[in-house]
């Protein structure tokens, strides 16, 4: 009878062992090419001698000694082995020699096709150029080289080690590779005995596999995935049930191809059929069997299992009881689960403590606290805290527990290790405008309240920016979210400058985990200069100066998943902003909606995404809006391979009351976590109205992005080019493109 135990609970478990004396039978003296080391004169010195018992403290200090009367030596290392002809040890005392690696050479027995496919056989060895020489080090690189050319298809590959110097003070490592055979495909894989699964559903749970379609080169067989291939088949098998499967491999090889042979001994099926509760003294069994979430006549699966457990524990430490204890009994004749629950005293918070802020004050930090005194222990809660507490970025580091203090009762423990929060940083980007680059002061946490002042400026080919940001993420003391930003622009237009001071203060909140929604006000005092001739017959109502007064209200959902590199790769995000506003020609609505969704279709070992993504932004905005407020289109943001805002409707050039623009991205790992690439599909088309959304022009382009958030830049850098295949008379075309980091087209329109 199959019988599986799992029991929540922690154990400290101490040994000791008491090693018997040893005797030393032999001692060396070798420096790092294995050669004799005479120390004739001091050999009488040591402590460890032939015939005497062991000590480890005795050979510590002849190691000292050594080194202090050998000193062209730069490291002593000791090697303690076991006598196998007779009981005790050998001793050997190896010399390393003061010596510098001049250069590593790779040398292969044999030229091969495909040598390198991408993989640099000098990363990842220890032995560089520069670097001190260590011998014990060309083991670790022989092997290091074993495993590199095992994934190119050589199984039976061997490296062996050789060393050259014309000086005492610096050697040349060569490593010697041998092939072995000839390099192997996969051509086929195959399952014996899999009666109950489908071959299909084994091969989706492998890495290793056959090629694609008959026009696609044969995979190499990488000896190295093989047991981790194998382990993935049987625990597959595990989890339908099949806990007692065996399987094995074999190899068939012919003329360089290799066919993989799974021979498999299913053994009996084990299947649950009913769930029992044990124990329980404050739940009702349905509640403890809900909770638990085990679907009755399906495959016994300890991984389901295990989850099973952890839902229930979070069921019982929402309700107040954390400490409570829960085991599984399976028997596999009945094929029935037993669950013995313990629940345990009702815990209350009596206290919650904050430790280890220096800066921070108290009562900003329990702002972001969930958990109230007095209540129940909400585990929930309390883990609401930790990412709540996690998301701010006043701390580098915060762990949150629960300590019991009495037998019904006990205290939340909040412990915080303080970030930094002033920062002086350098940004470039793109805009719609083209490039851009700022420079910028941020204290995210004035005088340990919580809030954040900044100070930026930044400048791009057509805009010149110095601006004030305030931000208190508590306003008086709630969970609303406080913004009030201050900026001077000088923007030099299509047709016209325009110079502003605009001032925004907007209130957010947090409404669930995905919706936020925000409400504000804005004020901006506008003056226009340098009207075009060609521009100027079209704004009649033209002034020098005008005030806009308005109000903003803004609806952001976001629920997306990210890859290793910090990218989007699946999920949803919507923007929707409306302004309804009031200017020198009356009151006008403006408003602009961005969608944007995303599917991963894999990932790399390096865990980035293969990425299709979809974007349409909308916008509009009423007749008497201000020209200097309507849509452009053109650039990075609505459409590449334009010039920048060069898009206008057809005998109107001061801009569109309605824009719409559509983009269709795949993106692409190509080497590693550092190189991607772009293939995208662009489309936009403005007009004085809905019915005037007709002109569309439309591009296609590729392009290449590096990962640069691991440097100094802290951001990403794309550059490729966009082709038209929609475009009008007289349009500015613009076919490349440069990007630094991601650009939001929002922030624009």
């Amino acid at each position: 009878m199959l019988k599986r135990w799992f029991i929540f609970s922690f154990f400290i478990i101490t040994s000791a062992v008491q090693a018997g004396q040893m005797t030393i039978n032999d001692i060396k003296f070798i420096d790092d090419q294995s050669n004799s080391v005479s120390v004739d004169a001091l050999q009488e010195k040591l402590k460890s001698q032939i015939g005497s018992d062991f000590n480890p403290s005795h050979l510590l200090e002849d190691v000292e000694l050594l080194k202090k009367e050998l000193p062209k030596y730069q490291k002593i290392v000791t090697n303690i082995n076991p006598d196998r002809n007779k009981e005790g040890l050998k001793l050997v005392f190896e010399f390393q020699i003061k010596r510098t690696v001049q250069a590593v050479r790779i040398m292969l027995d044999e030229e091969i096709d495909e040598f390198d496919e991408g993989l640099n056989l000098h990363e990842d060895l220890i032995s560089a150029k520069g670097t001190l020489f260590h011998t014990r080090n060309l083991e670790a690189d022989k092997q290091t080289l074993i495993e590199k050319f095992k994934k190119l298809g050589f199984p039976a590959v061997q490296v062996t080690h050789s060393l050259h110097s014309k000086s005492s003070s610096r050697v040349q490592v060569r490593f010697h590779v041998k092939l072995g055979s000839r390099k192997i495909k996969v051509y086929d894989i195959k399952f014996h005995g899999n009666r109950s699964i489908d071959e299909d559903e084994l091969l989706d749970t492998m890495k290793i596999h056959t090629r694609g379609f008959f026009l696609s080169s044969r995979p190499t067989f990488d000896v190295t995935q093989l047991d981790e291939d194998l382990k993935s088949v049987i625990t597959y098998y595990q989890q339908q049930g099949f806990n007692a499967a065996k399987i094995s491999t074999r190899t068939e090889y012919k003329k360089g191809l290799l066919t993989l042979h799974f021979d498999v001994q299913e053994g009996p099926r084990y299947m649950v059929r009913k769930v029992n509760v044990v124990g329980t003294e404050v739940f009702h069994e349905s509640n403890i069997i809900n909770a638990f979430n085990y679907k009755t006549n399906s495959p016994y699966n300890e991984k389901e299992m295990r989850q099973g457990l952890q839902r229930l524990r979070e069921f019982l430490g929402s309700l107040g009881y954390p400490l409570s204890e829960a085991l599984i009994d399976y028997d596999s004749e009945t094929s029935t689960i037993s669950l013995f629950v313990k629940e345990g005293e009702k815990q209350f918070v009596e206290a919650v403590e904050v430790v280890g802020n220096m800066k921070m004050k108290t009562k900003t930090i329990l702002l972001d606290v969930t958990v109230v005194p007095g209540k129940p222990v909400n585990t929930k809660e309390i883990d609401k805290t930790l990412k709540k507490l996690r998301a701010t970025g006043y701390y580098s580091d915060v762990i949150v527990d629960y300590v019991p203090t009495s037998k019904k009762g006990g205290k939340v423990v909040i412990n915080i290790t303080e970030a930094s929060t002033q920062v002086i940083q350098f940004s470039a980007g793109m805009a719609a405008s083209g490039m851009t680059g700022g420079v910028s002061y941020s204290n995210k946490n004035l005088f340990g309240t919580g809030k954040s002042v900044s100070v930026h400026a930044m400048v791009s080919e057509e805009l010149y920016r110095l601006g004030l940001l305030y931000r208190d993420p508590h306003f008086v003391g709630t969970d609303l979210q406080l913004e009030a930003a201050l900026n001077f622009d000088t923007r030099n237009k299509p047709g016209y400058d325009q110079q502003s001071l605009a001032t925004r203060i907007m209130i957010e909140k947090q409404v669930t985990k995905n919706l936020k929604l925000g409400i504000g006000t804005r004020v901006e005092f506008v003056n226009i200069d340098n009207i075009s001739s060609e521009l100027k017959p079209h704004i009649h109502d033209a002034t020098d100066s005008g005030t806009i007064i308005g109000l903003i209200s803004t609806m952001v959902y976001k629920n997306e998943q990210y890859d290793s590199t910090g990218t989007v790769k699946s999920g949803f995000r919507m923007k929707l902003a409306m302004m309804p506003s009031y200017g020198d020609q009356g009151v006008y609505i403006k408003t602009f909606t961005e969608i944007v969704g995303s599917t991963s279709l894999g990932e790399n070992e390096q865990g980035v995404s293969h990425t299709l993504s979809g974007k349409i932004t909308l916008g509009y905005a009423s007749d008497s809006t201000p020209f200097y407020e309507k849509f452009y289109a053109g650039g990075i943001g609505t459409i590449r391979g334009f010039d920048a805002s060069s898009i206008t409707p057809e005998g109107n050039p001061t801009g569109a009351n309605v824009l719409i623009a559509t983009n269709a991205t795949y993106s692409f790992p190509i080497w590693k976590d550092k190189i991607k690439g772009v293939v995208f599909v662009e489309a936009a088309s403005v007009g004085e109205g809905f019915s005037d959304l007709g002109d569309v022009r439309a591009v296609g382009g590729l392009g290449l992005r590096a990962n640069l958030k691991d440097t100094f830049l802290n951001s990403s850098i794309e550059a490729g080019f966009a082709m038209p295949f929609l475009k009008q008379d007289g349009d500015k075309l613009k076919p490349f493109y440069f990007m630094f980091g991601d650009y939001d087209p929002a922030y624009d329109l």
